[in-house]
């Protein structure tokens, strides 16, 4: 669908600019504009940099405001240690509160995508673009109090050949990032991955990252729903689990421990007595196929009774 991106910035900036208690400030000037892409090394997306031409910085909701450029660039430089700008450029364009910025991407593959960076969870999408956004906040004006309340284009299982397009390339990407970039990667992509990418994410349940493996189980959960491939998918991987779990409770009962398997409802568990403790299988799983992996386990389950021992003691 083609259509006037000025026009239509316009024509949805409207009503909220219209609802202001007071007079707007002056809008960004083009010079305000290459002045922080000069500053973050980024070029702001066409509908970005419309809505700036507009207002720069509006009261939306009272749970979301458009932020002014300089508040901009003052997060992002604050925000170093959340990867921003990072490998896809994000810069801060609204204040969702609580230090929740929601940031849009300029670099490719994630290009005027909507990320949520929160100070205390995980990146993660928050909406296709600017149009759309403002789009669903005159569409459901008094629907929820946050953000996370409007209709996401992401809730549905079905995706576009688009979003197909930009998962494949974040996956191609992801082994050339930093360990929590690339974990961004990977869930950004399971999220953009439908019914028909399945395979692709039960690919990842077995990755060396358990917070990868993590995010995998996750989206294949969601897709479970809709698709009973998702759910031999998840089958298959609990069934190696607890494979898995079997095996370390062997390997540690012949070394002269105490090891019981239980099955719970989240998974598979090993105890561990004395102490007792479970033992983190995450921690252990990347490492199976090693050939001295029973003498790790051994050792490390042994420094974890002793320090269990201490605790307990002291």
């Amino acid at each position: 669908m083609s259509y006037d991106l000025t026009m239509t910035v316009q024509e949805l900036l409207h009503p909220f600019l219209a609802q202001q208690d007071q007079p707007n400030g002056p809008a960004a000037s083009d010079q305000d504009l290459i002045d922080l892409e000069a500053a973050l090394a980024v070029q702001l997306p066409n509908d970005v940099r419309e809505l700036y031409r507009q207002a720069d910085g509006l009261t939306l909701t009272w749970y979301l405001d458009l932020l002014p450029l300089t508040r901009s660039l003052e997060l992002a430089r604050a925000m170093t240690a959340y990867e921003v700008p990072g490998p896809w450029g994000l810069v801060p364009l609204f204040d969702h509160g609580a230090s929740n910025p929601v940031c849009v991407a300029t670099r490719a593959p994630l290009t005027r995508f909507l990320v949520r960076v929160p100070h205390d969870d995980v990146k993660h999408h928050a909406h296709l673009d600017v149009v759309s956004l403002l789009q669903e906040l005159l569409n459901a004006p008094n629907l929820g109090d946050d953000l996370d309340e409007l209709p996401s284009p992401f809730a549905t299982p079905e995706r576009t050949a688009a979003h197909t397009e930009t998962a494949r390339a974040l996956i191609a990407q992801a082994d050339r990032l930093d360990k929590n970039s690339r974990r961004d990667a990977l869930r950004f992509a399971f999220t953009l991955l439908g019914v028909q990418g399945v395979d692709v994410i039960a690919s990842f349940l077995d990755d060396a990252d358990d917070d990868v493996r993590g995010s995998a189980r996750a989206r294949l959960g969601e897709l479970a729903a809709h698709t009973e491939d998702a759910a031999v998918a998840l089958v298959h991987a609990n069934d190696e689990r607890d494979v898995f779990a079997r095996e370390c409770v062997r390997i540690l009962n012949a070394a002269g421990m105490t090891a019981t398997f239980e099955r719970k409802p989240w998974g598979p568990v090993v105890r561990v007595d004395p102490g007792p403790f479970g033992l983190n299988l995450d921690a252990f799983w990347s490492g199976r196929s090693q050939p001295d992996f029973s003498e790790r386990l051994t050792a490390r389950v042994r420094e974890l009774q002793v320090l269990k021992s201490k605790r307990t003691s002291s």
